[in-house]
């Protein structure tokens, strides 16, 4: 065998080969690592265990693919090693995952006790608030928030929070401002749940049109527009947005809150309690 030149004796190519295939096989096993978040922060843990960075690393990669309580877990073992804001945070929300709104609460505050400049907690910190139902308290966290870091999601659950506290025009106003730089579904929904809370059915109807225009799949704009169907006593079209909601996302739990509603106002007792057992079953 030739190589560039350079005569290989038999002996020669096959220990060239071999080589080549050794270093295949570990470039494929570091693309391997690589692609696998979990397996590739394991072992960084398993080389450097007195590391923080790492765990939390693990607990988001945890998170991101639905073990909020790995995720947890891993978290606490990072705050172990480093009280860091960052990790206090991201813990925060995985204990909102879990519905520990409490225990998230006072983990955002943590952070934000460290370091009063990290955006993160304070949007955390809004949605926990939320949870509660303190909406003037989301909202001045969001607005914190956003102070730091002018982020679409924050502004966008400063609406959802403005909505909630009845302040409708406030709340518009920041919806469309977000609209101006991008139109998306979920923004479009927003717009029309104000309309509906501040009572102008018809033009909600219309916003929730407009969603599920721009994303057919998205399911919150037709349990939207039943929900105002009901409100107008038009219960029949309401029950077909439900059913196109069904097709889309069978196992959507509101959507069983919605069929229960309408199944009650229908006088169909034994269908509203099937609708609620399901709405149980799905929200554990």
């Amino acid at each position: 065998m030739t190589l560039r030149g350079h005569n290989l004796s038999t002996t020669e190519v096959v220990l060239f080969l071999s080589l080549i295939l050794v270093l295949s096989a570990a470039t494929l096993m570091r693309n391997s690592l690589w692609k696998d978040g979990i397996t590739l922060w394991k072992e960084t843990i398993r080389k450097s265990p007195s590391k923080a960075r790492p765990y939390n690393n693990l607990a988001m990669e945890y998170y991101r693919n639905g073990h909020v309580d790995e995720a947890i877990d891993n978290y606490l073992k990072a705050l172990s090693l480093a009280d860091l804001s960052q990790i206090h945070a991201n813990l925060g929300m995985a204990y909102l995952e879990k519905g520990f709104v409490d225990m998230a609460v006072e983990e955002e505050k943590k952070a934000i006790a460290q370091n009063p400049y990290y955006a993160p907690a304070y949007s955390n910190l809004g949605i926990a608030y939320s949870m509660k139902g303190m909406h003037q308290e989301a909202i001045e966290s969001f607005k914190k928030a956003l102070a730091l870091s002018p982020r679409p999601f924050t502004r966008h659950n400063l609406a959802r929070a403005l909505r909630r506290a009845g302040r409708f025009e406030e709340a518009m106003k920041e919806v469309d401002a977000l609209l101006r730089v991008s139109e998306t579904a979920e923004l479009r929904n927003e717009r029309g749940l104000t309309l509906m809370a501040m009572g102008r059915l018809d033009a909600s109807l219309e916003e929730f049109e407009r969603a599920k225009r721009l994303n057919p799949l998205y399911v919150p704009p037709y349990l939207n527009t039943g929900l105002v169907y009901m409100k107008m006593g038009m219960l029949g079209e309401a029950e077909r947005e439900y059913e196109q909601a069904s097709r889309i996302e069978p196992d959507y739990p509101l959507l069983h809150k919605h069929l229960e509603i309408l199944y009650n106002r229908l006088g169909r007792p034994g269908a509203a309690e099937k609708e609620r057992k399901r709405f149980e079953e799905l929200s554990k």
